[in-house]
């Protein structure tokens, strides 16, 4: 019992690596981010562009859409938000988080949906608030 209670609490990330995330602020901006601590799966993540304000980290879980590896807004063609140095996306690539750290949410995943959904304006659709 107390093993997998252990193993549970295993976190696949490394105070100090890098990710990407999503601002908690504007949803629409990704940033860079250094893990600065991590309790149980739970990441205390700081903006890499940012300073030590309480609007510039935040926590969140591993398997947290947010999240992402190191080159995934590129990927993507999103833009990297950097105010204050236009190579903080760079210079995050040194301690960069492993792409398979990232299990639920790696790059490539398809969503299989149903073959005859077809949307049109002024539809409903349910979605998750992130």
């Amino acid at each position: 019992f107390f093993l997998k209670v252990s193993d549970s609490l295993k976190c696949r990330f490394s105070v100090g690596q890098s990710l990407e995330i999503i601002d908690k602020t504007r949803l629409s901006v990704i940033r860079t981010a250094i893990i600065r601590e991590i309790i149980g799966k739970r990441l205390h993540v700081v903006y890499n562009d940012g300073g030590d304000d309480d609007d510039e980290d935040y926590w969140c879980h591993e398997d947290s859409a947010n999240i992402h590896p190191i080159g995934w807004a590129a990927k993507v063609g999103h833009p990297i938000y950097s105010p204050h140095s236009p190579r903080a996306a760079k210079k995050s690539d040194l301690n960069a988080a492993p792409e398979s750290a990232f299990k639920l949410y790696q790059i490539g995943t398809n969503v299989n949906l149903e073959k005859n959904i077809e949307l049109e304006v002024g539809m409903k659709l349910e979605v998750l608030d992130p």
